[in-house]
């Protein structure tokens, strides 16, 4: 299911093959956004991401490099040589990192949203207009996005594997959920087996 969230938002973006993708957050959707967008061709892939163990993640499944999100603008200028990045795929879903992810796209180039955020974001208008950004949003999937995503997935385009870190059972649920929370969890995806 988040395969077919990531696809769908990648399919909605309009990325070409050799454009230069930022992706912010290497949670769940981030790194399956990340194998997206390999997929589809982009020529340098910067992701970023605070914790370590997640952007050593997001190397292996191909990232260019990663940053944190201090270095994040610093990187992606060096990489682009001052232009910003083609497109940029929201996925953190803080209301903080909408206007980083403007800061971080070059003067007409786009932004696809597919992290939910749970507040109002502060934004500058002003960048917007004068970068003449393309915002694209993605919620959810169509059905084809599944199919086509398992698709993927059987051929070894997208690996899901090296996401599940955990398997909890219902008596386990609450600490996964608050440590998954805490924004400092060494893992990407928690599963909940009802039987365990």
């Amino acid at each position: 299911e988040p395969a077919a969230v990531a696809f769908h938002a990648v399919r909605r973006s309009g990325i070409r093959l050799g454009d230069t993708a930022v992706i912010q957050g290497a949670g769940p959707i981030g790194l399956l956004t990340l194998q997206l967008v390999r997929a589809s061709g982009a020529g340098e892939i910067i992701v970023v991401e605070p914790n370590e163990r997640r952007q050593n993640l997001a190397r292996e499944l191909g990232a260019n490099v990663t940053a944190t999100p201090a270095e994040a603008e610093a990187v992606t200028q060096d990489r682009t040589t001052g232009l910003g990045a083609d497109v940029v795929y929201e996925c953190v879903g803080r209301p903080e990192t909408v206007q980083d992810a403007v800061d971080l796209v070059r003067r007409g180039g786009s932004v696809c949203l597919i992290g939910l955020s749970d507040g109002d974001a502060s934004i500058t208008p002003r960048t917007w207009l004068i970068k003449e950004v393309s915002v694209t949003s993605a919620i959810a999937y169509v059905h084809e996005d599944f199919e086509m995503v398992m698709g993927m997935m059987a051929d070894g385009r997208v690996r899901v594997d090296p996401l599940h870190t955990s398997t909890v059972g219902l008596d386990g649920l609450a600490g996964a959920l608050n440590d998954l929370g805490s924004g400092s969890s060494e893992h990407i995806k928690v599963l909940v087996d009802p039987h365990a």
